[in-house]
């Protein structure tokens, strides 16, 4: 199975969590999940882990650029 991965960036007006969470841990990513999680107080997001170190989180997705144009990966 390949895994389809994007770079994901925060945007200008992002929060400094979001911003500090895609430095530490970007900005490949795979996105896992969307919806509007109580863990984010109902607010649109994306589940997304990070090919770098496995790590894995809520982000708005009001807060994040997302570039359309998969990377591919072959298992």
């Amino acid at each position: 199975m390949n895994k389809v991965l994007r770079n994901i960036t925060p945007r200008n007006t992002a929060s400094r969590r979001v911003r500090h969470r895609l430095i530490d841990h970007g900005p490949v990513f795979q996105i896992k999940d969307k919806g509007f999680p109580v863990c984010m107080n109902g607010v649109l997001s994306i589940l997304i882990r990070s090919e770098s170190d496995e790590w894995i989180g809520w982000l708005p997705l009001s807060e994040v650029d997302i570039d359309f144009v998969p990377i591919v990966v072959e298992d």
